[in-house]
């Protein structure tokens, strides 16, 4: 089975941030991508809000690896709608995560013990 990846090309800064923050929970930068593509495609959220945080791409990369055909498929469908590439969607989709940490509220991180 051929399972595609998806890359988001991001500035070497914004890919440190990336990686701090999927260690803090536990991931790599690879399946923070991966989830984070999985979690919009089940919320469906517009992402023309990520077009503005989406725009300084860079050298450094994150792969989302053994992303199945179905998801590769439905997130280019769903770039597009917004008028954004593949890149540009994965880009901007990491840099919200960081600078919101939902998944982090989510599993409970930013709760005070």
């Amino acid at each position: 089975m051929n399972l595609p990846q998806m890359n988001a090309h991001l500035s070497g800064d914004d890919r440190e941030k990336v990686g701090s923050y999927a260690e803090e929970l536990g991931l790599d930068a690879s399946g923070l991508l991966n989830l984070l593509i999985r979690r919009e495609l089940r919320l469906k959220r517009n992402l023309k809000g990520v077009a503005s945080i989406s725009t300084n791409s860079g050298s450094a990369k994150v792969t989302a690896h053994r992303v199945p055909n179905n998801y590769q498929k439905a997130f280019r469908r769903h770039a597009k709608k917004a008028k954004l590439s593949v890149s540009a969607a994965c880009r901007g989709i990491l840099l919200r995560e960081v600078d919101a940490r939902e998944l982090a509220h989510w599993v409970g991180m930013n709760d005070s013990a």
